[in-house]
């Protein structure tokens, strides 16, 4: 019999840039994005006396069904006990697509395999025992924080490759995080025609990137997410903002990023840019394209449809997640 229960609704997030792989600058990686209201990954646990079960409504591909695996293992050593319980993953995102749909089931998992078994989580605890976090920290960190999150990588010895590795190491400096405007829209477009990288591709992606970029696109890239992108959100700026997001999408690791992908999710960032009223970009290595603007900005609504439209993309609309874990 389950005698308590409860729900973990985890934020999927944008990542809109690494500033500096090379670590030019001192340290490796830094990151920027946001976390989104929707789509969500949501996780019920019950507690009980038998041994522990994971059920999905949706059958876990073999990369995650491995890292749930792994997870368990680390969370049954670090609690030094057998885990208990019934999680039952409700609904997530897809993988792979740009939704940080690894990040936010693991952590998810984590925090209700601690509820299940009686303890209170914490949030350092969770993001080291999710095997998360090896490049970006915006993931980690917004799990707790929501809105912007900003951090300042690790130390340049790190060893180069994406989160998708699932290496053991401490989480990425946190820098800043901040409420996002609750009157900005964004726009999700997942453009059917665009590629899903596999791990190899994406680690072959961070060793030519490491070798590529220099100094200057680093530093313009850092620059732009501290006094553009993280400003023009403090200060609710938009246009600041856009500008930021635009300079992050040309210059270093997600210059590349973009290039390597599908021309359909390039041509699609193009007409986006067009308007004024709207900021754009592509999520981690994609394929999904996301879109930002005001409100009550009906024209910039009206060209965000019209792309997406044009490019056979269905379009979800939501806000910021300006909370962190609701549990």
């Amino acid at each position: 019999m389950y005698s308590a229960e409860g729900v973990v609704n985890a934020a999927s997030r944008l990542h809109f840039g690494l500033l500096d792989l090379p670590a030019h600058f001192g340290r490796r990686y830094g990151g920027v994005g946001v976390m989104l209201d929707s789509p969500s990954t949501l996780v019920r646990w019950h507690t009980s006396a038998e041994e522990l079960a994971i059920v999905s409504a949706t059958p876990l591909d073999d990369s995650a069904h491995c890292q749930v695996g792994a997870l368990l293992d680390r969370l049954e050593s670090h609690i030094g006990d057998r885990l208990n319980g019934r999680i039952e993953v409700v609904h997530r995102p897809p993988s792979h697509r740009g939704y940080g749909s690894k990040s936010a089931l693991l952590l998810a998992i984590a925090e209700a395999v601690y509820r299940s078994n009686g303890r209170e989580p914490y949030h350092d605890e969770l993001a080291r025992l999710s095997g998360r976090g090896g490049a970006s920290g915006v993931g980690v960190h917004g799990y707790r924080t929501g809105g912007l999150v900003l951090d300042a990588g690790h130390p340049a010895r790190t060893r180069l490759g994406p989160s998708s590795l699932g290496r053991q190491s401490d989480i990425p400096l946190l820098a800043a995080h901040h409420a996002y405007p609750a009157s900005w829209r964004i726009a999700l477009l997942d453009l059917p025609m665009g590629y899903v990288l596999a791990q190899r591709e994406e680690v072959q992606l961070f060793s030519a990137a490491a070798r590529s970029i220099d100094s200057r696109e680093a530093g313009t890239s850092i620059a732009a997410a501290y006094h553009q992108v993280f400003a023009g959100v403090a200060s609710s700026e938009f246009e600041l903002f856009r500008d930021g997001l635009h300079s992050l999408r040309r210059n270093a690791f997600k210059r590349i990023e973009v290039a390597s992908q599908h021309e359909v999710v390039r041509q699609s960032l193009t007409k986006l840019e067009a308007h004024d009223g709207v900021a754009c970009s592509m999520s981690s290595v994609g394929p999904l394209v996301f879109a930002i603007c005001r409100e009550s900005d009906e024209s910039a609504i009206h060209h965000i449809m019209e792309t997406a439209t044009e490019h056979s993309s269905r379009v979800h609309w939501t806000f910021a997640r300006n909370c962190g874990l609701t549990s």
